[in-house]
């Protein structure tokens, strides 16, 4: 597990007492959300369920089903994180820059609209362009990542189309035992093509790439909360 954090408990101390408070509902959900893909990874990672002791069909019936549903749960919660990371960035920072007609309603929030709309901002003092602009390099690092990415197509797929197939495999070299475990089947999504991964490699590493880039959004968004809040000293 990385040791990069996101230190949102500054939030309160650097906003209005109005839209911290309506931010912190959404920093809660992050933090839940979290907690909730840690402990399905550790459950993954049990002995018990990522890698079958008894190749029994049934029993290894089961295994799969058990991994496949924790890898959805895991990738869906890690996708689900950026929309609820959007609805912070609204909170805290377009909303009190627009007027109300040009607000996101709550069903159009979304990492991608409130990156456009960040986006076109303009005639902000030069501090809040500074920042804003930094807040928009850490979403596009986030939403571009090959990570991210992945989880997104895969989360889609499973979503609007069908479920992706898993199969175990087990690959010996040399007398070496390389490899060993279950592995989801290629698909494509959108005109792009996804291989076949482990799914130990979405539940360790995919998950911790996008959380540390999560946290990398949300450290700009404080960085921005401190430079506003300076201004106003």
């Amino acid at each position: 597990m990385s040791d990069k954090v996101w230190k949102a408990q500054e939030i309160p101390q650097l906003c209005p007492h109005d839209i911290a408070s309506e931010a912190e509902v959404h920093v809660k959900a992050i933090n839940n959300k979290i907690d909730r893909i840690i402990f399905l990874v550790q459950r993954l990672s049990s002995s018990d369920t990522s890698i079958p002791t008894n190749f029994n069909t049934t029993v290894l019936r089961s295994s799969q089903l058990e991994v496949e549903i924790y890898t959805e749960s895991i990738a869906t919660n890690l996708h689900s994180l950026a929309d609820v990371l959007a609805h912070v960035i609204n909170v805290i920072v377009l909303k009190p820059l627009q007027t109300a007609p040009d607000c996101l309603n709550s069903r159009q929030i979304s990492i991608h609209n409130v990156k456009n709309k960040l986006s076109s901002l303009r005639s902000l003092d030069s501090v809040r362009d500074q920042y804003i602009a930094e807040i928009v390099r850490e979403i596009d690092k986030l939403i571009d990542s090959s990570e991210f990415r992945y989880i997104a197509a895969f989360v889609n797929t499973i979503k609007h189309r069908s479920l992706l197939d898993t199969e175990f495999t087990l690959t010996i070299q040399s007398g070496s035992l390389m490899d060993i475990g279950y592995r989801l089947d290629p698909f494509d999504y959108e005109g792009n093509c996804f291989p076949q991964t482990q799914c130990r490699v979405v539940a360790m590493d995919y998950r911790e790439k996008v959380i540390d880039l999560v946290f990398d959004v949300g450290n700009s968004i404080n960085n921005y909360c401190r430079a506003v809040f300076l201004m106003s000293v």
